[in-house]
């Protein structure tokens, strides 16, 4: 495996794990990108991408090697002038990943006429970046309570319950 595999492999294990995240920049190029997209689907189905959803050939979705799980973004095949918008749910492609810039789900290579090709050449522009994900123990997110908590709320209940009338 090449070197530059193993790294797309570690950042897309990373991210999927929460190890790693990619933010998008303010630089055109992380907002758009022009390649070669391909379609993926029926070996796939029911399979938990890296968002942690099951894949569906049917919904109109999305593997991209880095950009955020969650992005909203518009594939145009570039031969046809086609269009359809996705999320971003997925990592990938790792074929060809020098021209591939993006996999679709059936359904969305469907909607820009590429299913019977297979690869097509694209533009992918990023219309709606998710939200930023909360961290742990800011405030506004609750954080878990510790064991000693738990048994602690426990024995005061407890006692409640026993001395009232």
């Amino acid at each position: 495996m090449h070197r530059k595999q193993l790294a797309y492999i570690a950042l897309a294990a990373g991210t999927a794990l929460g190890l790693a995240s990619v933010q998008l920049t303010a630089h055109p190029s992380a907002r758009e990108q022009r390649g070669w997209a391909s379609w993926y689907g029926p070996g796939f189905a029911g399979r938990p991408t890296a968002s942690g959803e099951r894949f569906s050939p049917q919904a109109l979705t999305a593997a991209h090697r880095s950009w955020p799980l969650g992005t909203r973004a518009r594939v145009t095949n570039l031969e046809t002038g086609q269009q359809v918008e996705v999320t971003i749910n997925d990592r990938g492609p790792f074929a060809d990943p020098e021209r591939r810039v993006i996999d679709l789900s059936r359904a969305a290579a469907t909607q820009i006429g590429m299913v019977q090709q297979g690869v097509r050449p694209v533009r992918v522009t990023v219309i709606d970046p998710p939200p930023p994900a909360p961290t742990p123990g800011v405030a506004g997110r609750p954080r878990e309570p510790s064991p000693g908590r738990c048994r602690e709320a426990s024995r005061a209940a407890s006692a409640a319950a026993t001395t009232s009338p």
